[in-house]
């Protein structure tokens, strides 16, 4: 069996010029799930509270969602988060590469 590689997307929720939630949580959730069901994209979701400097100096947190997808193509996965980060007017988007030792089935 050969290892396999989890990606996971991390994405805030608020606009980075406004500083508030302009695309509702349950929204871009729906908009992800609706995309990568077309794509036909393994993938797990999850939301959770996280903290982010920002570039002009200061911290805030706000709502994340956590994309995880397993054994895409790097490429892919880079597009993907870009597309979303552009969607969601973020001023970054952080991806994280895993190793997996094991699939199990």
């Amino acid at each position: 069996m050969a290892d396999s590689v989890e990606y996971q997307i991390f994405i805030g929720c608020k606009d980075s010029q406004f500083q508030e939630e302009v695309v509702a949580e349950q929204e871009l959730i729906r908009v992800i799930t609706d995309y990568f069901e077309r794509k036909r994209i393994d993938f797990s979701l999850m939301t959770m509270r996280g903290g982010y400097h920002y570039e002009v100096g200061w911290f805030d947190t706000e709502d994340t969602l956590c994309i995880s997808i397993i054994g895409d193509s790097e490429t892919d996965i880079l597009r993907i988060a870009e597309s979303i980060s552009m969607f969601m007017n973020q001023e970054c988007t952080m991806v994280v590469k895993k190793p997996l030792k094991k699939d199990i089935r």
